[in-house]
């Protein structure tokens, strides 16, 4: 997606029930020829638009029925569960 990533290693733990890290990470442009950068422009707007961060935008911006998403709740009755609209 024309970027070189960095991660900073801050803490890493491992045993028998798993790995445990945490760090920073650094997203650096890569530079290629003008098709490879709009190759990699048109992955980061599609990677964007199927993405939890711009659902969340879309929400926080009172437009996510405007930008084709669906907000379902639903009620747990045990084993009679139903399905509600917003």
């Amino acid at each position: 997606m024309g970027y070189r990533i960095r991660y900073l290693l801050e803490e890493f733990n491992y045993d028998s029930t798993g790995v445990k890290y945490s760090g920073s990470v650094l997203f650096e442009p890569m530079h290629g020829s003008p098709p490879q950068e709009r190759v990699w422009e048109k992955r980061r707007e599609a990677v964007y638009e199927a993405s939890e961060l711009r659902f969340m935008r879309s929400l926080m911006n009172g437009r996510a029925e405007e930008d084709c998403f669906q907000v379902l709740a639903y009620a747990d009755a045990g084993e009679n569960k139903q399905t509600l609209s917003n």
